[in-house]
């Protein structure tokens, strides 16, 4: 699970180099059940990631727009089964 924090790290501090690959990632790590309700502090931070992105963001990183929203959207869903 270190890496999933490396790679919530990545998106939180707005790394651009392919931060729209890392929440894709994030969003398949969360469909496959690799991150759980106990792991509360990636949790956290994955709300953080939510909390932290606009389309403003994801344009100044060179982020494929259409494609992030749908992997936030289905991070966000996921996340409220939680």
């Amino acid at each position: 699970m270190h890496y999933v924090n490396v790679i919530i790290n990545r998106v939180l501090l707005r790394n651009s180099d392919g931060l729209d690959t890392c929440i894709a990632y994030l969003r398949l790590y969360l469909a496959e059940n690799m991150i759980g309700k106990g792991d509360v502090s990636l949790m956290e931070g994955l709300v953080g990631v939510l909390n932290r992105s606009d389309k403003d963001i994801a344009q100044e990183c060179n982020m494929n727009v259409v494609m992030t929203t749908r992997d936030l959207s289905k991070i966000g869903k996921t996340l409220r089964k939680f």
